[in-house]
């Protein structure tokens, strides 16, 4: 076990030095085709390990820890507005990517993952989030009133879990209108690639039922637990 999860960490800390992932951090924009190409203070691979290193300190406090805990350096020799300028166009789905590497080898050891009667455990919800309010987020993820009838940005957050291994598979985001259900078909394919030949069990909370999303799991051949509520009729 101990051995497999070195090896997890050894091909997650090779994708992260691999020149190859420079380009997978630029935003897919012509603008930012050369991003991260020459070596500054903050290369691409710092970028990447101060973000995974977050422990919900403030800007400031977090650089300290990583440049001089983490790296073992004397000073730090960069802004909080130099880091979060790179941040800031940093392509968010490398982080998505490296997550696959790590579980695509975790659940290709069958050994290791637990199991109940031969399938993976498999929880999906969803719920409302508040994120930065900014004209932006209120325009492509929209917005919804608050108790002081106040403008709020919003989206819609759906999770597919397992619940005896504790991964998040699976993570959607969406406009805060946007159909639950919708989503948790998202995370239900996007597993497929990660679980590779497991098979698993999808457990639903109440507000998924409907003879539409009964069809649809049926024609992938899935296996399902659905809570109803009092009133439901199907």
């Amino acid at each position: 076990m101990k051995n497999d999860i070195k090896y997890r960490y050894n091909i997650l800390r090779n994708f992260i030095y691999d020149d190859n992932t420079r380009k997978k951090c630029r935003l897919d924009n012509k603008k930012y085709e050369n991003s991260f190409s020459r070596k500054r203070k903050l290369p691409f691979y710092n970028i990447l390990l101060m973000t995974l290193n977050k422990q919900g300190k403030n800007v400031s406090f977090e650089i300290r820890d990583f440049e001089l805990n983490k790296k073992g350096e004397k000073c730090v020799n960069y802004s909080d507005e130099a880091y979060l300028k790179q941040r800031r166009i940093l392509n968010p789905d490398i982080f998505k990517e490296m997550k696959n590497l790590y579980l695509k080898d975790f659940y290709s050891k069958p050994r290791y993952i637990k199991k109940k009667n031969g399938y993976i455990l498999c929880a999906i919800d969803g719920s409302k989030i508040e994120i930065p309010n900014t004209p932006l987020n209120r325009e492509i993820f929209r917005s919804e009133g608050n108790q002081h009838k106040r403008k709020i940005a919003r989206a819609l957050l759906s999770g597919i879990y397992d619940v005896e291994n504790h991964f998040f598979l699976d993570v959607e985001i969406d406009r805060v209108d946007s159909n639950e259900t919708r989503l948790a078909k998202k995370n239900i394919e996007a597993i497929q690639e990660i679980i590779g030949k497991n098979k698993e069990i999808i457990i639903f909370d109440r507000g998924y039922p409907s003879i539409e999303i009964f069809n649809w799991l049926e024609k992938q051949g899935k296996k399902f637990v659905m809570r109803l509520s009092s009133n439901d009729y199907i």
